[in-house]
């Protein structure tokens, strides 16, 4: 059996997370199995799937800000661990450090870029931390042309693999659409919906989407607002939303395993995401059938249904609401799990993609 370790900050429900989970789920176990190195202390909401799946999670006892113990531990831990023939690397600012201490115990290294740079990081330093690894990876993975070029440059060769979903799960249903919004306490289906699925921090832009909803609540007063996610800014948005009135429309859900039945309890999915790598969340929203509006931060490959609408961050909190109210009917909602298995991001597939290079390897 060929074991591959995936390098990772944590394992809890993010969208690189919920990925690698759901590839482990649909490749074939007897032939590759998948191991973690993950740089976070406390327990991760996906370790007991891993364990089930037949997965190790292991765990640095540095991280790659201390360049001497990190490269100390990693090949100690090369050394202990012969069994990784390949090493797939999802953290690309320290993949310098990681990916050349795996080379030298002989492991197949790759790189995987999830996200384009942040505009919070100057260019010069992206180039400084990610110059090296194009000289240290063997193969280069990202989920979008931009995602690859922002880390690796325009001369590497970069392989392009789809962020897939299980799409049936995301199959909309009248059902579980009226239950779940039982469940938060909506007797009514007709009170209309906003949600946001993604970690409560900068890149996810939750200050706008929290301004833009102030305006569509204003409008309409049995609104509400759905997030779903934790992250660092979490108080300050609390804080956000009881400034502007609204503790009693926004419901922080936090981390939940049935992401697929809260968009299906939605009317409206926002994303105005400041930089993007591909954004899965969107993906999962558009085969839900959800009306999406984007920002313009969204990459092209995001978009695969008509389902989305996209903006710019430079439009007022106002123009983006009203937009969203006037886009509020949905019909035929449960045609578009099938859009996205189209386009390519049916899970099944791109796992056995993903497997089939794997062993190719080796």
């Amino acid at each position: 059996m060929l074991r591959i370790l995936h390098v990772t900050g944590g394992m809890d429900r993010g969208g690189l997370e919920t990925l690698l989970v759901n590839l482990h789920k649909h490749i074939d176990r007897s032939k590759i199995q998948f191991d973690y190195l993950i740089q976070a202390k406390k327990p991760q909401a996906y370790e007991e799937d891993i364990k089930q799946l037949g997965g190790i999670v292991y765990r640095t006892s540095t991280k790659g800000k201390d360049y001497f113990r990190y490269k100390r531990f990693l090949n100690e831990f090369f050394e202990r661990h012969p069994e990784h023939k390949i090493v797939h690397g999802h953290l690309p600012n320290y993949a310098a450090i990681y990916l050349s201490e795996a080379k030298k115990h002989g492991k197949i290294a790759i790189v995987h870029s999830h996200n384009t740079k942040s505009p919070e990081i100057k260019d010069a330093l992206i180039r400084i931390i990610n110059y090296p690894v194009r000289y240290i990876a063997d193969y280069f993975f990202a989920c979008s042309p931009q995602a690859g070029i922002d880390h690796y440059g325009r001369k590497v060769n970069i392989r392009f693999l789809h962020n897939g979903i299980d799409s049936e799960t995301y199959r909309f249903s009248e059902d579980i659409r009226r239950g779940i919004r039982r469940s938060r306490g909506i007797q009514s289906d007709n009170t209309l919906i906003l949600g946001h699925v993604g970690r409560l921090d900068f890149q996810k832009n939750h200050k706008f989407l929290v301004s833009v909803f102030k305006c569509i609540h204003e409008k309409m007063p049995d609104s509400k607002l759905w997030l779903i996610g934790r992250g660092t800014l979490e108080e300050d948005i609390h804080a956000q939303v009881h400034s502007l009135g609204l503790d009693d429309a926004a419901d922080f859900i936090g981390v939940v395993s049935n992401v697929n039945e809260y968009l299906m309890g939605m009317d409206a999915f926002v994303f105005p995401s400041v930089f993007e790598g591909l954004g899965i969340a969107l993906i999962e929203a558009e085969a839900s059938g959800l009306p999406c509006f984007v920002s313009e931060a969204i990459q092209d490959e995001a978009v695969v249904s008509d389902r989305v609408a996209r903006m710019s961050l430079k439009d007022s909190p106002k123009a983006w609401a009203e937009r969203i109210i006037a886009a509020r009917t949905c019909n035929g909602r449960e045609l578009y799990a099938d859009t996205v298995k189209n386009a390519g991001f049916d899970i099944k597939q791109v796992a056995h993609e993903l497997q089939e290079f794997y062993l190719s390897l080796v």
